[in-house]
């Protein structure tokens, strides 16, 4: 196999990535905000959650995490994350999808 698409029959990422249909720009509300800051309060005060954290990013992340939210203490939460959302065209990382997600990986987990 080559490093390029040419005549080995491989694609690359970018010319994956560029074939993948376009998702859907997420178009904000305030109950969307308010669900948002809701569900990122529950997943900052969920120890299980925090200790998978520490687990999967190491104990120094986990702790820039929670240094980060602290961070946010008084500020529009759900505003900050529809600008993370928005800017990175990244729906996945809505605090609401994050606890959707943990919440069946918790399910699954015990099954």
């Amino acid at each position: 196999m080559g490093d390029d698409s040419e005549g080995d029959g491989c694609r690359d990422f970018a010319e994956i990535g560029a074939d993948m249909p376009d998702e859907e720009d997420v178009v904000f509300d305030d109950a969307m905000r308010e669900a948002d800051a809701a569900a990122l309060a529950a997943l900052m005060s969920n120890e299980a959650f925090l200790a998978r954290c520490r687990k999967c990013c190491g104990e120094s992340n986990a702790e820039g995490i929670q240094s980060n939210h602290r961070a946010l203490d008084g500020a529009a939460v759900g505003e900050v994350v529809e600008k993370v959302v928005t800017t990175y065209g990244a729906p996945h990382l809505r605090p609401v999808a994050i606890l959707e997600r943990s919440s069946r990986k918790k399910e699954t987990a015990y099954t």
